[in-house]
């Protein structure tokens, strides 16, 4: 008994017809549906997974803060280094010195090996953490400092002293140089771009024995130029002592130089060491 034919009442051309048609559209139907969802390529698995960890990265990047501890720096890797602010050059140098087998057990012996700068070592040396057998001395160090007299320093005297290098050393001398001697400590804190750690040290290490002979300016009498060979006391400065000077009714006095606009306020007692009034 044969079975019920589908479409009964077509003919056989007809039903292959309409087969034929159920097809196409069931053809057309999966086309589209494809179409509207299209399978990702690996190009767009790779950019959405490249945006995906960039903003991870951001994100760490944003949160993350590098707290900074005391440290021992004969164990400073790449990465510290890095973060601290070392050159490349510099973290090999110290490597380089722990390969064969020996320790840092100073502030300024590792400025020696690595050539750190002043400013470098003034930030950073006061987390250095060196073990108690790398100091046996320290208290006796301590307790017999030995201020030497700046205007007779050399640059060996000013080396020596644990985070005043090379840079710094030439300045102080260059300013000392430039004005025969110092004729205070204060002076210190006028040396141009030395990392402020310098001038404490400098304070505590140094100090003026005896005050330099100075050949006094007479502040009523004295023309510009004469007034430029004072320190600190430039063209300017100079001309308007002398403009101020002319205006007065009688002879000036060195708190006088107080009222002239634009004069060194932090360096007058300074000046005023090099300046003499005529009655």
């Amino acid at each position: 008994m044969s079975g019920k034919r589908i479409f009964p009442y077509y003919t056989k051309s007809q039903r292959m017809a309409i087969f034929s048609l159920i097809v196409v559209i069931a053809a057309l139907q999966i086309g589209l549906y494809f179409l509207r969802n299209p399978k990702p390529t690996m190009k767009n698995i790779d950019r959405a997974e490249m945006l995906r960890i960039e903003k991870e990265l951001d994100s760490l990047a944003k949160s993350r803060e590098f707290v900074l501890t005391s440290f021992n720096p004969n164990f400073i890797t790449d990465y510290r280094g890095y973060v601290l602010g070392m050159s490349e050059e510099q973290i090999d140098r110290l490597h380089r010195f722990r390969e064969q087998g020996k320790y840092v057990n100073s502030a300024k012996e590792f400025q020696q090996i690595t050539q750190v700068s002043d400013e470098w070592l003034g930030r950073y040396q006061q987390y250095f953490k060196f073990p108690d057998f790398a100091r046996p001395d320290k208290q006796k160090t301590e307790t017999k400092i030995i201020r030497k007299d700046i205007n007779t320093a050399s640059y060996e005297d000013l080396i020596t002293i644990s985070g005043i290098g090379d840079y710094s050393a030439r300045k102080i001398i260059a300013e000392r140089d430039k004005f025969g001697e110092f004729v205070s400590i204060k002076q210190f804190r006028f040396i141009e771009n030395l990392p402020s750690n310098v001038y404490d040290l400098l304070e505590k290490n140094f100090h003026i024995t005896k005050r330099p002979t100075i050949q006094r300016i007479d502040l009523n009498r004295a023309n510009i130029n004469d007034l430029q060979q004072i320190p600190y006391v430039n063209y300017k400065i100079a001309r308007s002592i002398v403009v101020y000077r002319s205006k007065q009714d009688k002879p000036i006095e060195e708190k006088d130089l107080r009222q002239i606009p634009g004069f060194p306020l932090d360096k007058f007692e300074i000046i005023s060491l090099y300046l003499g009034t005529s009655k």
